[in-house]
């Protein structure tokens, strides 16, 4: 019994020295002071960073996109002049032509 009203007596005189304390009251005013500060300024650079990031994903992505359709175009606009220029071109017809005994040859049924 003795032992639990020192206890609460040290917690009593504690609790009233806490707030009564200078040190302690300087102590969380100055941590106030230099880190809601230095929380704000770490959270906006993040916050920018992030999106500059994002925004490089977007452009690496964007001129990906377009390498590759300038490539497809690339392509179906040769295929299409060279199927023309196959089409007109006169030393070509003999692959056209398709003859019985060669349309036979292929038949597996």
């Amino acid at each position: 019994m003795a032992r639990r009203l020192f206890g609460n007596q040290l917690w009593k005189n504690f609790k009233s020295f806490k707030f009564r304390s200078l040190i302690i009251k300087n102590f969380v005013l100055i941590f106030l002071v230099v880190m809601v500060p230095i929380l704000t300024i770490t959270y906006t650079v993040q916050k920018k960073y992030n999106q500059s990031v994002i925004d490089e994903i977007e452009t690496a992505n964007y001129n990906s996109v377009r390498r590759v359709k300038e490539t497809v175009d690339r392509v179906f606009n040769e295929s299409t002049r060279l199927a023309a220029y196959l089409s007109i071109s006169r030393n070509y017809e003999l692959y056209f032509e398709a003859s019985e005994s060669f349309v036979n040859t292929y038949d597996f049924f």
